[in-house]
């Protein structure tokens, strides 16, 4: 999340979200993971890496009244959302201060690949299913994480000796290009259920698409009027780009229309789950990693986080042949062999 303040030149950031501060000086060099973790009267109990520690410690058993939403992995498309108290001035030098997000949330219907085959735009899912295989309606966990948020932000002005006025506060969601007006509908919808803004007071919330509000970034190299840039938001599900030519002081020009497509990183996780998902199954035909999910979700939820490491130690090795490992738990190792096969080597 990134604030900007009347009169002040720099952006506040807040980079993680846990109950003991908002910044979790521990990970402040890391990206807060984009998880959500509900109780059984579905209200918020973490957000981001804190919902993670929170349930990764419990068994199937002891967790079973809880929800966790994890999303960094996701197919699926993400909002970015932030706020800036008002200040008097154009909007177009607004959007100039509209410079750092938080977090992404799937929630469409469709794998990103299929949309882009059939040109048709995303549309909201009504349900997401939790790690534990529980689906709860999808409006339920926006408005809780936004109402969680905004908590969050306003205890954020508060620990800092700032006073604000609730009424005085911009709103900003900015979201991929290719999202449909109902998924923009359902969004604003959402955030005015969980008091983000209120119809009554204009402008109180906005939204823009990721890179148009990025392109008024005033920490970027500075261009002259005549010219013209491509400007490229690659993220964990999608990419974005939009070329642009500037044509006098806070204006562009569109000069193609903004476009992007489904290749984030998170895909390569997917391809590796797809992988262990064809290596995992019995010789009938039966895959058993839905089955380990389900029994052992927070054993479930670590390979997952080991997959996301092996990938990154990949990439941060130069070398280009050679062995790679990606770490198993303990439990998923001897799920396998209990059900599979007692030497999974042969697999």
């Amino acid at each position: 999340m990134g604030i900007t303040i009347k009169r002040a030149d720099s952006v506040r950031l807040i980079t993680d979200w846990n109950s003991s501060g908002i910044c979790d000086k521990k990970e402040v060099h890391t990206k807060t993971k984009t998880a959500l973790l509900l109780d059984k009267n579905h209200q918020v109990i973490a957000f981001g890496n804190e919902a993670w520690t929170k349930f990764y410690p419990f068994h199937f058993n002891q967790n079973s009244n809880l929800f966790f939403f994890f999303f960094f992995t996701s197919q699926n498309y993400s909002i970015f959302f932030f706020f800036f108290k008002k200040k008097k001035i154009s909007r177009s030098r607004q959007r100039c201060r509209q410079i750092h997000c938080i977090y992404n949330w799937p929630f469409l219907k469709k794998n990103v690949a299929d949309i882009y085959q059939t040109n048709e735009q995303p549309t909201i899912k009504r349900e997401l299913k939790s790690m534990n295989g529980i689906c709860i309606n999808s409006e339920i966990v926006f408005v809780g994480a936004l109402k969680f948020c905004k908590q969050k932000a306003i205890e954020y002005f508060k620990q800092n000796h700032i006073t604000i006025n609730e009424n005085k506060i911009q709103w900003v969601i900015t979201v991929p290009a290719i999202w449909s007006e109902e998924a923009k509908g359902l969004m604003k919808q959402w955030a005015q259920q969980a008091e983000i803004w209120s119809p009554s007071i204009p402008n109180q919330l906005l939204m823009y698409l990721n890179l148009n509000v990025q392109a008024y970034n005033p920490n970027t190299v500075q261009f002259k009027t005549g010219d013209c840039y491509v400007m490229m938001d690659l993220g964990a599900g999608t990419a974005d780009i939009v070329c642009h030519e500037i044509i006098g002081p806070f204006e562009v020009r569109e000069m193609i229309s903004s476009f992007g497509g489904p290749w984030g990183s998170s895909y390569i996780d997917k391809d590796v789950e797809i992988i262990f998902d064809e290596i995992f199954q019995t010789k009938s035909g039966e895959k058993k990693m839905k089955e380990f999910q389900a029994v052992y979700s927070t054993h479930y939820l670590k390979l997952l986080e080991n997959i996301e490491n092996g990938k990154q130690r990949f990439f941060n090795n130069k070398k280009i042949i050679g062995t790679h490992r990606i770490e198993v738990p303990y439990e998923f190792d001897q799920f396998m062999r209990d059900n599979i096969s007692k030497n999974l080597e042969e697999l």
